[in-house]
């Protein structure tokens, strides 16, 4: 059959048609499914992106806040007595002697006690609720009780709050002096810049040799600023110097280690 001219157009047109339908559905359609995609996965490393900046952003002050906490913690740590130091008499026999040459004492003793886990107390002032009783009668509205809790909120959450522990060790002390420089050698036990408390004292003669001089009928002779002095009382020497027993606690903690902020773990 013999093709008109306008068949042979309409078969053209038809067949630019087909080969357009078959480069879409063959070409673009899959690479517009193809942009689809790319974007999605554009949009999640976008998004994955803004995440991971947004820790960068973080890491800086969370390194400055664990600087400042190592930092304040440190102040802390340095009002205790070493960890290494508790244990070893020879130490500890160093900071009491100083202490007994500057006050012109004589250490005659010095027992060391093991070192030991005790709480640490938190001092406040617990209410005992007396009148809980006539308050409730009288609470119609309940802003008595609400009161009552906001002024007492402190030592209630002190109260309810778990006790840390600290590590103590217990010295038996006893040092020989006049009355004037014993009394400087607990100041300066009070004013030591580490954690230390005096649990008891007792002198073997708290008069300092004056009942024992009344007793013999004698005077000692007065004493400027801890000057040892004597009295003879037959054959007996009566001195203003007395023994003191001490019971000193050290407290201990272990120092915290530097933190490692600008390393990355593996």
């Amino acid at each position: 059959m013999k093709l008109t001219y306008r068949d042979k157009i309409i078969a053209s047109v038809l067949i630019v048609i087909a080969i357009l339908g078959i480069g879409f559905f063959g070409f673009i359609k899959p690479k517009r499914a193809d942009i689809e995609s790319h974007e999605k996965t554009l949009k999640q490393v976008q998004e994955q992106e803004a995440a991971i900046r947004k820790k960068i952003a973080e890491i800086e002050p969370l390194k400055k806040e664990i600087t400042d906490t190592y930092n304040n913690t440190g102040v802390i740590t340095d009002n205790f007595v070493p960890v290494e130091d508790v244990d070893d008499p020879v130490i500890i026999d160093k900071y009491m002697q100083k202490f007994a040459d500057d006050n012109k004492v004589k250490i005659k003793s010095l027992q060391l006690n093991s070192t030991t886990m005790t709480p640490i107390e938190y001092y406040y002032d617990k209410d005992k609720d007396t009148f809980a009783e006539i308050r409730k009668a009288a609470d119609v509205s309940g802003n008595l009780q609400k009161q009552y809790d906001l002024e007492n909120a402190e030592g209630t959450a002190l109260d309810q709050r778990t006790k840390e522990s600290i590590m103590k060790t217990q010295y038996g002390v006893i040092v020989e002096g006049t009355k004037y420089n014993i009394w400087k050698y607990i100041k300066d036990l009070k004013e030591f810049d580490k954690a230390i408390m005096v649990n008891s004292l007792n002198f073997s003669d708290y008069t300092f040799g004056e009942k024992a001089a009344k007793e013999n009928n004698v005077a000692l002779p007065e004493s400027h600023e801890g000057e040892e002095v004597s009295v003879q009382a037959g054959d007996k020497t009566i001195t203003n110097k007395s023994e003191a027993t001490f019971v000193i606690t050290l407290y201990s903690v272990y120092e915290m280690e530097k933190p490692e902020v600008d390393t990355v773990p593996n």
